[in-house]
């Protein structure tokens, strides 16, 4: 019982409705070294109903400081979800510490009312929150002249008041008729005259997202609205010690996803600089004060996008700001090192959060050269995009580094594995973690909670993803990306192919990763959801087939596009293949019928892929394709060659097909969704 950490593995274990060994297990647990507040964090889950064990794990948790409670207070609050009582020892331990801590009162008074919303468990955040007002309401005055609780209390009821007071503003100016322009104006005008009390507060405010903060009022002058569709507030608030503090309110939009996540990259970058490793991120608050409100911290930046638009590349925008013309690239080699470091630490962080949908427009930059990412409304390995790759680095990115074969990308690559290696020691943690927030309901979770995390490919892998591997991702990530765009159309799948350029043959991709069938092919297919993956060797026929079954019409392609569908083929890259095996019902291999000299190369990767444990259960189909060609090998010839008579133990099926003609290519599917539904 000196193995502090073989606890939690030891409590699993026991037959918690056998009263007697309940009773030695609990009785063990107190005789075992303390465990750590990490190991703690997995005593809360729901997997763990005993009420003792729940209340040890409390008592662990009193040994951490207000510094790291407040990083894990989201996930704690969420956790009050799995006790038994609404006054539970979690419930009442994280009012008391709210007691002495304002900031802590602020924010858990915060995470408390956003679940009032929840039918399921409103009785319960309803009596936390009881508990919190008629606790804070007791405490009395310090003696050097410290606020009472009623007036503690107050200043946090105001930061409601404030927040409806902007959502009044933003229906105002919603109803205003006209662009952007007359919004603003309107904004400003009601700042000014009719809300003018907003200018200068009776009594200052704590601001909601740094609750340490007292704001005074709000600079019409240097307040604005966003062109977007939900018209966002920027606002600039008049702080107590005489600076500002800029924020922007949203109404209509869900930013509780943004909350978790920015919420991982304070915490990662704490973990970080505890490791002394500063990668200069930038964790902006972000706070949900509804289920479709909140604020978010406002930093000046610009987005790669306009950068890229006006200055036509990174380094030539840094220059503007930080010249040097003895430093690398013309700027100062600090700003360079902050990029760097910047770029390594959030490549790392959104892989291992899987964080989707990343083009220019929510990539920004600041002034001293840090990058950092916003809107993240797809987690957890979820993308707009069919199977996109691990890692997201776009080339511009690279570029700015001096290239590929740079010192300075060698040292980028050198940070992502320091990082990464940093983050794994604490795996518990933030697997913990995204476990308590298993039964909120943020977006992407709320579907699926623990299938959610578990898919999560950066979540799953922390704990088996080595150095090397990781330098593959980065590999794949920057050397086989087409450019990010602006505000990409993730369904013209032909507007990006014709970006792409041709490349050397002994640089093509030797096999593509193929997409999600998910709506393609929703009349062949029963199932909402099935996932299917295409592959075979470069030039093998895979993106005529997707554009013939798309567009119903033939389609000149660039030879190799496997970029924008998945991983390559190089052998060092192949490694990466697993990543997308994951839960793939049918497997597609398209075969050249007529290149006779790689037909052996193809079996190989086939029976290779087959072997993986991932595709065991896969159903196989076959393209023998091409069979316009003269010299095609028929059906029979490529079985044999291919050796699909070995494979006893796997449902199996050859088609042969024409792409560029659609001969043959519904067959095969009808055969394939058959089959499925039949197994299913």
């Amino acid at each position: 019982m000196s193995e502090k950490r073989a606890l939690t593995k030891f409590l699993r274990c026991v037959e918690w409705s056998d009263v007697q060994e309940a009773k030695q297990a609990l009785e063990m647990m107190g005789r075992w070294e303390m465990i750590d507040v990490c190991d703690a964090l997995e005593l809360l889950s729901p997997v763990f109903e005993s009420e003792e064990v729940r209340a040890y794990a409390v008592s662990v948790l009193e040994r951490a400081d207000d510094e790291e409670l407040q990083c894990y207070l989201l996930q704690l609050v969420q956790a009050l979800r799995f006790e038994r009582t609404d006054k539970s020892c979690l419930c009442q331990f994280l009012v008391q510490r709210s007691l002495n801590n304002i900031e802590l009162a602020s924010f858990l008074r915060w995470y408390v009312a956003v679940e009032l919303y929840d039918p399921a468990y409103a009785k319960r955040f309803y009596c936390t929150y009881e508990i919190l007002e008629e606790n804070m309401m007791k405490l009395a005055g310090g003696p050097n002249g410290e606020e009472d609780g009623f007036k503690l209390w107050q200043s946090l009821v105001r930061q409601t008041e404030l927040t409806a007071q902007l959502c009044s503003i933003m229906r105002d100016v919603r109803n205003v008729r006209g662009n952007t322009q007359k919004k603003i104006e309107k904004l400003r005008q009601l700042l000014s005259g009719l809300l003018s009390e907003l200018t200068y507060f009776e009594e200052p405010i704590r601001s909601p997202l740094a609750p340490g903060v007292l704001i005074t009022g709000i600079v019409p002058s240097e307040s604005s609205i966003f062109k977007s569709a939900l018209h966002p507030l920027r606002l600039t608030f008049r702080t107590q010690c005489g600076g500002t503090s800029k924020i922007i309110f949203k109404k209509g939009d869900d930013i509780r996803q943004d909350q978790l996540v920015v919420q991982m990259v304070s915490l990662m970058d704490r973990l970080l600089k505890l490791e002394n490793l500063d990668l200069h991120l930038t964790p902006y608050k972000v706070l949900a004060t509804g289920q479709d409100e909140g604020m978010l911290e406002f930093i000046p930046s610009r987005s790669l996008a306009q950068i890229l638009s006006e200055h036509r590349s990174i380094i030539s925008y840094l220059q503007k700001f930080h010249p040097d013309e003895h430093g690398p690239f013309g700027i100062t080699a600090t700003c360079l090192e902050t990029f760097i470091k910047s770029c390594a630490g959030y490549s790392v962080i959104t892989y291992i959060l899987g964080i989707g949908d990343r083009h220019l427009d929510n990539l920004l930059l600041r002034d001293d050269g840090r990058l950092f990412h916003v809107d993240f409304g797809f987690i957890l390995g979820r993308d707009p995009k069919p199977f996109p790759p691990p890692m997201k680095l776009c080339k511009e990115m690279v570029e700015a580094m001096g290239g590929a074969e740079s010192q300075y990308y060698t040292r980028f690559k050198s940070y992502c594995c320091e990082a990464y290696n940093i983050l794994r020691k604490s795996s518990n943690l933030i697997l913990n973690l995204f476990h308590l927030i298993a039964g909120s309901n943020i977006p992407d979770i709320a579907f699926d909670p623990e299938k959610s995390i578990l898919k999560a490919k950066g979540l799953a892998a922390i704990n088996q993803v080595q150095p090397l591997d990781l330098r593959d991702i980065i590999r794949c990530a920057s050397t086989e990306q087409p450019p990010m765009k602006s505000n990409p159309n993730h369904n013209q799948l032909d507007k990006h192919c014709s970006d792409r350029q041709p490349q050397p043959r002994d640089q093509q991709l030797r096999v593509e990763m193929g997409l999600t069938f998910t709506k393609l092919f929703s009349r062949l297919f029963a199932k909402k959801e099935m996932r299917i993956l295409m592959v075979g060797l470069d030039a093998a026929g895979k993106t005529t087939i997707l554009y013939k079954l798309k567009l119903g019409e033939i389609v000149t392609t660039i030879p190799t596009i496997a970029s924008l569908f998945g991983v390559g083929g190089q052998d060092k890259i192949r490694p990466l293949w697993r990543h997308y095996f994951q839960n793939t019902q049918g497997l597609i291999f398209v075969v050249d019928s007529n290149d006779r000299d790689r037909v052996v190369e193809a079996r190989d990767e086939l029976h290779r892929m087959l072997n993986e444990d991932e595709l065991r259960d896969a159903l196989l189909l076959v393209f023998a394709n091409k069979q316009d060609l003269p010299n095609a090998m028929n059906a029979a010839e490529i079985t044999d060659k291919l050796g699909l008579h070995s494979l006893r133990q796997r449902r199996w099926y050859i088609q042969s097909t024409c792409a560029t003609s659609g001969e043959g290519l519904y067959e095969g599917l009808d055969w394939l969704s058959n089959n499925i539904a039949n197994k299913a």
